[in-house]
Parts: C-alpha cells; sequence; structure tokens
C-alpha cells in the first residue's frame, strides 16, 4: 500500500494549540478534537491497510475541518482521499477528489499541490484514453512547473504530452516534447528516463518509416539500458530493433532480436511485454507465410492482453488473427474478430489502429466480390492516414487501390481499359516511391509486382520482365515467399503471353512448388484447405499451358498431384493421432512432444545465457530428428507417408498397373475448360479439351442429379444426355474396354456416370462396368489390398437397424439376415446389439462387412460423417470418419455402406474426395460400396440380395453391374434413383 506523508499530522498538532489558545473558541475546540480524533483514526486505519476504513474516518472529518474554515485541513484531508480512492480503485471517487483538490489548492495559492493534482488527473485520461483532454491537463501542470522551475517535473510533463501524441499516432507533433524531455533528463543526468525518451522518440520515427534514424536512437537507448542492468528496458528496445528490420525485410535479425526480447521479458516475468513479443513474432512469420506458426503467436498474445485487459493490443491480436483468416479464405470470420477490433479501437481513439483495419476490411470485401464496399473502406483508411501522417499506411492503400482496378480489368469489369491504364501506373508508382522512400523493402516488393502486372496487361512485356525480375531479386534476397510465388506466376503469365510456354510452364512450376511448401507448413487441415482454396489456378493454368503444349501425359501427372494434395491435407495431420502402434509414429510423435514443452520452457524460463544456448541447440537437433523420422516413415510404410508428403502416380506408372480389359476416364475441370484424359494399357495416354465453361457444366450437373433424386422424373434425360455428349462422347472411340475406372472431378463427383445416356438411349452401365477412385494414385494401395480370394467363402459381418434413435429401417434387418444365409460363417448384429463398442472389436476379423444403417456426411466438416450405430460401452454410437481411419481392416475385401448419403464428399475448390470412402480404403479394404443420396429401403434390399447371389460367378464391380441391370428391369424401380445411386469405389476387379 501507499504510504502517507506525516506532513498533514504535523499541521494538524501545530492547528490545534492555536485553537486552544483562543479565549472564544471552547465550541470550536471540541469540534477540532473530533475532527482531530477523526484524521488519526483515518491515519491509522491506512497503515494498517484498512483502506477503507481511512476513507470513512478522513470523510467524517473533511465537514467538520470545512465548518472551520479551515481550507489548508480540508486540501490536505482531500489528498490523503484521493489516495486512498486510488488504492482501493474507485476511479471515478478518485477523479471527484481530484478536481477538488486542484480548485482548493488554486484557490490557497499551492501550486505544486494543484500541479501535482493536475498530473494525477492527466494519468485517469490517458488510461480512459482521452488523449485530447489529458494533454490540456497536463499542458496546464507544465505551465505551473515551469513558473516554479521545477525542471525534473517539466522533463516529465514533457514526456507524458508526447506519449499522448504518440498515442495519437500524431508522430510529427511528438517529436520536439519527446526531445525538450530528453535535454531535461540529460541535464538531470537522469539516465533511466532519458532512455525511455529516447526510446519514445525513436519509435514516433519508425512509425513515419524513418529507419535509420529509429535505430540510431534505439541503440543509444539500448546502451543506457544496458548500463542501468535495466532487463525490461533492454528487453523493450530488442523488440523495437526487431520491428525496425521487420519493416526493412530484414528478417533474420528481426527474428533475432524479437526473440531476444522475449526471452528476457520472460525471465523478469512482464506479461505484456511477452504478449507483444509474441505479436511481433506472429507479424514476422505472417510475413514470410508461415501461416501456423503466425497463428500461434497471435494466439498466446492475445490469451495475455485478454487477461490483462490491455485493449489496444488486444485490438491490434484480434486484427491479426483476422488477416491470417482473410489470407486462408474464411472471410466471414476475419469480418467478426476485425469488427471487434475496431469496436475497441473507436473507443480508445486508437486513429492508426482503426485506419489500418478499415483497410483490411476493404480488403475482405473485395474478396466477396463487394467492390464498392471494399473502396468506401479504403478511402475511410487514406483519409486517417493522411490526416496522421501515417505514409506507410497510405501507400498500402494505394497499392490496394491499383490492384482493385487490375482486378477489374482481368476480370473484364472495365470497358476500354486502356483510358485507365496511366492513372493505375501512376498510382503503384506513388505508391512505390513512397516505399522506397521508407526503406520499405517489403512494400517496394509488392508495389514493383504489380507494376509488373499493369505493364504486362498494357502488353508492354519486356518492361513487365524487368520488373517482375527486379521485385524478384529483392524477394529472394528478403526470403519473402508469399511474394515470390506470386512473382513467379506474373513472369509465367508474361512468358505465355509471348508466346515462350517452355519458359512460362517452368516459372509456374516453381510457383506451385512454393505454394505447396507453405501450405506443408500448416498443422490443420482447415487451414491448409483455405490457404489453398484461392491458388487452384496456378494448378489450371499449368494444366492448360501443358495441354496447349501437347503434353498430355505431364498434364496428367500435374491433375493427379493437385488430387494428391488435396487428400493429404484433411487426412494427414489426423493420421498421426490414429495410427499408436506403428512404432515410428510413435517415436515421431514423442519427439514432437518434447519440441513443444521445450519451445515452452524457453519461453518462460529463466536461464543464463550458456544453459540459453544448449536448450536452443537441443531444438535445432530435435527438428533435424524429426526431418529424419518423416524420411524413415517414408520408407518404411509408403501409403502413411503419402497422407504426409506429395507421391501422386504419373501416367506411366498408371498404365503399368491397368490390366488390358481397363480403361481410366480421368477429369479436370477449370473456370474455361475441362479436360479428359483417357488412359489404357494399349493406347497410353490420350485427352480432350473440351471449352465449357464451368457454370455451364455444373448447370448440367445440377438439372441432372437433382432430377435423378426424384423417382418417376423423366427431366432428368434431357441433362444426362447433355453430359454424356460432354464427359464421354469426345473420347467414345478411344472406349474400347467393356470397364471403365471414372476419376471424377469437383461437383462430378455428386453423379452417378451409370446413369448417363448416349444419343442410342443407353445408359453408361449398359455398356460398361463401373468403378470409380477419388484419384489415381489409389491404384498402388488397392492393388496392395487385393486378394486372390473367393469371395463366397469368406467370413460375414453386419448390422442391420441399429437402435440408434434414427427413423427405423424395417427392411435393414431383412436384408443382412438374407444377405447372411449365404455364408457359412457370419455375424449379425441387429438393434440393440449392433453397438459402436462391439463393431470395433468384432470388425477386424471379417472378410466382407456390410453396414445397414443410417449414414450422413457433414458438408462443414467432413471428418465428422458418420455411420449411426447403438450407443453403449463408452461410445456415443457415431462411427466417425477420425474412428474408421483407426480400424484394422486387413481381412477385409469388401465393405458395404448399405447406408444413406455415405458416397457423398466436400467438394471445395480444389479439393477432390473427402469421405468415408477413403476412410475405409486407408482402414484395409481394397473396395467399398456406396450411395450418393438416400436411398430407398425396400430397393436398397433387392438390390443388395441381387449383388451378393453375384458373387458366385462375377468379381465385385461386375457383379454390382448386374444387380443394378437387375433392379432396373423390375417393376417400379425402373428409374435411376433407385439403381444409381450405388457405385463401387476401389478395387476395378
Amino acid at each position: 500500500m501507499v504510504r502517507l506523508s506525516t506532513i498533514g499530522i504535523l499541521f494538524l498538532v501545530a492547528l490545534g494549540s492555536t485553537l486552544r489558545a483562543q479565549d472564544d473558541a471552547p465550541s470550536k475546540r471540541a469540534v477540532f478534537q473530533r475532527a482531530d480524533s477523526l484524521f488519526k483514526a483515518g491515519i491509522a486505519a491506512y497503515e494498517k491497510r484498512n483502506a477503507q476504513g481511512a476513507i470513512d474516518s478522513w470523510n467524517a472529518a473533511l465537514p467538520l475541518f470545512q465548518s472551520l474554515n479551515e481550507r489548508k485541513a480540508e486540501l490536505m484531508i482531500v489528498g490523503n482521499l484521493a489516495l486512498a480512492y486510488r488504492v482501493t480503485k474507485q476511479i471515478d471517487l478518485y477523479r471527484q477528489t481530484l478536481d477538488r483538490q486542484v480548485q482548493l489548492a488554486s484557490e490557497l495559492d499551492d501550486h505544486k499541490t494543484e500541479a501535482a493534482a493536475l498530473t494525477a488527473i492527466g494519468h485517469v485520461l490517458v488510461a480512459d484514453f482521452k488523449y485530447d483532454d489529458a494533454r490540456q491537463i497536463f499542458l496546464r501542470a507544465l505551465a505551473i512547473q515551469e513558473t516554479a522551475g521545477n525542471k525534473k517535473e517539466e522533463a516529465y510533463l514533457s514526456a507524458r504530452i508526447a506519449a499522448i501524441y504518440q498515442r495519437s499516432s500524431e508522430y510529427r507533433q511528438s517529436m520536439p516534447w519527446y526531445r525538450r524531455a530528453m535535454a531535461g533528463h540529460e541535464t538531470l543526468k537522469m539516465s533511466g528516463e532519458l532512455s525511455d525518451d529516447l526510446i519514445g522518440l525513436g519509435s514516433s520515427y519508425r512509425s513515419l518509416g524513418l529507419y535509420d534514424s529509429a535505430k540510431v536512437l534505439f541503440s543509444r537507448a539500448l546502451d543506457l539500458k544496458e548500463m542501468l542492468k535495466d532487463e525490461d528496458g533492454t528487453a523493450e528496445v530488442f523488440s523495437n530493433l526487431g520491428i525496425v528490420h521487420d519493416f526493412l525485410g530484414e528478417f533474420d535479425l528481426a527474428e533475432k532480436y524479437y526473440r531476444e526480447s522475449l526471452t528476457l521479458y520472460s525471465k523478469v516475468r512482464n506479461e505484456r511485454g511477452m504478449a507483444d513479443a509474441n505479436l511481433n513474432l506472429g507479424v514476422l512469420y505472417h510475413n514470410r507465410g508461415d501461416y501456423q506458426n503466425a497463428m500461434d503467436s497471435y494466439q498466446t498474445a492475445l490469451k495475455i492482453h485478454t487477461k490483462l485487459n490491455t485493449r489496444q493490443s488486444m485490438a491490434k491480436a484480434l486484427a491479426n488473427i483476422a488477416v491470417i483468416h482473410r489470407d486462408l479464405n474464411q472471410l466471414d470470420e476475419s469480418l467478426r474478430l476485425l469488427t471487434q477490433a475496431i469496436d475497441i479501437e473507436k473507443s480508445i481513439n486508437d486513429k492508426q489502429g482503426l485506419a489500418s483495419h478499415l483497410s483490411i476490411i476493404g480488403s475482405i470485401y473485395w474478396k466477396k466480390n463487394d467492390v464498392s464496399r471494399a473502396s468506401d473502406y479504403l478511402e475511410q483508411s487514406i483519409a486517417i492516414k493522411r490526416e496522421i501522417g501515417d505514409q506507410r499506411g497510405e501507400s498500402n492503400d494505394l497499392i490496394s487501390f491499383g490492384w482493385i482496378q487490375l482486378r477489374q480489368i482481368e476480370d473484364g469489369h472495365i470497358e476500354n481499359p486502356e483510358g485507365r491504364y496511366p492513372l493505375i501506373l501512376q498510382t503503384f508508382e506513388k505508391a512505390y516511391g513512397i516505399k522506397s522512400s521508407l526503406g520499405d523493402i517489403y512494400g517496394e516488393i509488392t508495389a514493383l509486382t504489380y507494376l509488373g502486372q499493369t505493364s504486362r496487361l498494357m502488353k508492354n512485356f519486356e518492361q513487365a520482365r524487368t520488373t517482375y525480375n527486379k521485385a524478384l531479386q529483392l524477394a529472394q534476397s528478403k526470403r519473402a515467399e508469399t511474394l515470390i510465388w506470386q512473382i513467379r506466376y506474373g513472369i509465367a503469365k508474361t512468358l505465355e503471353k509471348q508466346g515462350l510456354l517452355n519458359e512460362a510452364i517452368a516459372e509456374i512450376r516453381s510457383a506451385v512448388d512454393l505454394v505447396e511448401n507453405q501450405r506443408g507448413t500448416l498443422k490443420s487441415e482447415e487451414f491448409r484447405l483455405g490457404y489453398f482454396q484461392d491458388k487452384s489456378f496456378l494448378y489450371s493454368d499449368l494444366i492448360d499451358w501443358l495441354v496447349r503444349n501437347n503434353q498430355w501425359e505431364e498434364a496428367f501427372n500435374v491433375t493427379e498431384r493437385s488430387k494428391s494434395r488435396s487428400f493429404l491435407d484433411l487426412l494427414g495431420t489426423r493420421l498421426l493421432e490414429s495410427q499408436p502402434d506403428v512404432p515410428l509414429l510413435a517415436a515421431l510423435d514423442s519427439v514432437e512432444k518434447r519440441m513443444a514443452a521445450l519451445d515452452e520452457f524457453l519461453k518462460t524460463a529463466e536461464l543464463a545465457p550458456d544453459d540459453q544456448v544448449m536448450k536452443f541447440a537441443e531444438m535445432d537437433s530435435l527438428y533435424q530428428t524429426r526431418k529424419k523420422m518423416l524420411i524413415a516413415l517414408a520408407k518404411a510404410n509408403e501409403e502413411l507417408s503419402s497422407l504426409l508428403t506429395v507421391s501422386p502416380l504419373r501416367a506411366s506408372d498408371v498404365t503399368e498397373l491397368l490390366d488390358p480389359n481397363v480403361t481410366l476416364l480421368e477429369y479436370f475441370v477449370s473456370s474455361r475448360f475441362y479436360l479428359i484424359f483417357v488412359i489404357s494399357k494399349s493406347g497410353g495416354v490420350r485427352g480432350y479439351r473440351g471449352d465449357v465453361s464451368t457454370f455451364k457444366l455444373y448447370g448440367s450437373l445440377l438439372d441432372f442429379r437433382n432430377g435423378l433424386t426424384v423417382p418417376g422424373n423423366t427431366e432428368y434425360r434431357v441433362s444426362s444426355r447433355v453430359l454424356f455428349d460432354y464427359l464421354i462422347k469426345p473420347v467414345e472411340s478411344d472406349l474400347r474396354t467393356d470397364r471403365l475406372i471414372v476419376v471424377p472431378f469437383g461437383k462430378l463427383h455428386y453423379i452417378p456416370f451409370s446413369a448417363l445416356l448416349d444419343d442410342k438411349d443407353r445408359f453408361l452401365i449398359d455398356r460398361f462396368t463401373l468403378t470409380y477412385l477419388p484419384s489415381a494414385s489409389m491404384m498402388k494401395f488397392i492393388g496392395g489390398k487385393r486378394k486372390t480370394v473367393d469371395l463366397t467363402k469368406l467370413n460375414f459381418f453386419a448390422v442391420g437397424n441399429p437402435a440408434s434413435g434414427l427413423p427405423n429401417l424395417a427392411s435393414a434387418e431383412e436384408e443382412v439376415q438374407s444377405i447372411g444365409s449365404r455364408f457359412s460363417q457370419k455375424e449379425i448384429l441387429l438393434k440393440s446389439e449392433a453397438t459402436e463398442t462391439a463393431v470395433k472389436f468384432d470388425i477386424g476379423k471379417f472378410g466382407i462387412v456390410h453396414f445397414a444403417c443410417h449414414g450422413v456426411f457433414n458438408l462443414d466438416d467432413p471428418a465428422r460423417s458418420a455411420l449411426f450405430l447403438t450407443k453403449g460401452g463408452g461410445e456415443d454410437g457415431n462411427l466417425l470418419m477420425d474412428e474408421i481411419f483407426g480400424l484394422k481392416l486387413d481381412q477385409a475385401q469388401l465393405v458395404v455402406l448399405s447406408a444413406c448419403e455415405t458416397g457423398l464428399s466436400k467438394i471445395v475448390q480444389g479439393d477432390e474426395l473427402i469421405g468415408l470412402t477413403r476412410a475405409f480404403i486407408y482402414a484395409g479394404t481394397p473396395s467399398l460400396v456406396a450411395s450418393l443420396w438416400p436411398v430407398n429401403d425396400r430397393s436398397t434390399t433387392i438390390l443388395m440380395k441381387n449383388f451378393y447371389r453375384e458373387f458366385g460367378s462375377s468379381d465385385k464391380p461386375k457383379a454390382l453391374q448386374k444387380a443394378q441391370l437387375e433392379l432396373k428391369e423390375t417393376p417400379g424401380f425402373a428409374h435411376p434413383y433407385y439403381w444409381s445411386c450405388f457405385g463401387m469405389v476401389g478395387d476395378w476387379e
């Protein structure tokens, strides 16, 4: 607790002696004695840490002294009350009491007390973010101190005024006040205060982009802080130096300073400093394209600042997290976080933060294709930034304006764009000039990139390449990988426009490699999917150029690479948790846990320099160990490794794996065209390019699917023939085998190819035996799971109509019992017996696994897709995709999902089938039968009985084809709704 001065007591004793000497004072003496007693009781209570008791006593004494007209005594008590209110955090009463203290001190000409009270009021106003009011109060206090010649307080108040200007983003106005404070503190030899002034002035220079001047000031401050052995202050200087080098694009040096700052803040247990250091590291990682580490750092900072209720920093952390969500195309979440940040900034009058985040909202609305709102937010941002002299921020917004103009031109939204180009060039050149003058290399790279793009659109190709190459050299020197891939793509587009297709292909390949490397750093599959969602055009352009260059095999290889990559994103991370019995994974998990623990330890522990070096060396060693383990994993378990690293099949591999009687059809769809790849043992790789827009192709697809899912509706026949003309007819002459493997793309996964009608009114299933694969690369794993056995001699495991709480499936019980009668070895679980616990325990022992139950595909979170079983034994009854990956189905040759929607997948731009089918195939089965829409209970029972009956004379795909053809001829079930919903996924034999 803050201690009181004894001056008040001495004053009151002297006052009491005077009163007792007066002839007419008996009554006044009694009042005084009562007041004196209450005053002393307050002193005693305060010194016993009973601040509220002191307040009560002094408030009782105050009117007594006022009745005696003892103004000095009243001033003394008011001063003590103010102190007690501050200690008890009664801020409103504290402020009211300070106002009274100022009034009394002024009336009594006690200017020293008046100035002190004004200074205290100024601090209250600063804490409440009322900067303009606080500055006026500090100026009043300063005028008094100047008159009194109090140099120490003059310097102190000058520094406070400077800090207010700085907090209001009025950096130029802060500078003379910091210099005045520095002069006073230097004269008084107050080194600690002088070092703080140097940091403040340096921060203003840095905010204005005057980085060289900022570095000089920070270096002087560092010398003083280290001389004073002020570790907390030293950490602050390191942080500021890191920010300067970060802005200059000197990322390695910036990271060094940030980490030194974090180490010192952790040592002295400065939580706010630790949070700010994490914010700075997050920005650094973000600029490098390391989104996962950036998010981790931002979240750590937000957690601490929320705990401390440091609102300005909370807003900054929220906004930084929002930017990551924006970059990963999670736009609504980004807007939600930014709205929170802006509300905070408006409440504290943080103009710079407000302007910055208005600009970010503008970029989000652009991504939402709302150009008007995007421009409006940018205009608001620029106005504020010009007002506060934020050149760096203004130049960023200029780049955004120019970029919007370019995108509108490229998207065809501006007629006669030639008249716009000079203004766009001028905008980017102005931004580049500001960036260069500020030494903002990252900004220079960005401006140069867009200048190159503008020249390219103007068909000034040589100028475009010159500008792009200048940007590339800068970006490579600073390892700015988030920009390098964009620059390389720009160079590639320029080369393509010049007709230099081979050179263009080489450049765009480099861009694809960079994007994949960045995406590989993300641990969260949600982040990976979002990151790639707006970068699929890289694959699209590369594949298009390869086809135009008549490199069909390589175009297929890239197509398959893009599909394989998408599987890894959702599934790779989860597999580490679902494979606990793989020794290498257990060791890898142990290493990663040690890395996480060591990282946490380094953030919080107090270590001597030598110990720190040893711990960081250990971390480096763990990184290298982890890298070696991943390599070993690739050798030991190729399939598991394929879900952690890209390992797609090439066209030559597919040709080798195919049987002579099988043809593979693989599709690729972009916004402007679609491709059909045809691969067979005898014909190699052939292809077709269709110039049909995605809108037109997917429109027919939607009509087709909607028609199929309504029994009796015949309108599907029109769209069925249209899709046949798009997807089959162009390569029909190349389909010389009776078996097809279909590898769809995007929304093509949603349709049954079996129901496509040719120009002779034949369904595709009438002509071919069909099998589906989500990617051709699965062929190498499926072939390894295939066993040469008589399926009718396999044992049979079935689940029928579990007690899941969902609508009863009456025919499901009949279905599994009827099918089970064909097998001598079987286990059939019905209703309450069909628990998730029992299924997990027994399923691995059987060659055929059959689920006749409800199932669902979760479009929002594919990993939450499930088969609904019976609760019990500690299980909730939902057999999730995650859990299926952990099953051991090495004995299974076939899994049948006679359930609703079990084959559906979430289709997002750039990512393919992500559903239960992939999980079951990974778990061990080479073949899976699944449905595309909610199925009819009765027709499904008939289909399944027919399917199992055909095992005696046919392989799995052929058996399903025969069963579907038979159902198609059954009265009442001719419509494709009944028979085309099921498809064979996996093994094509």
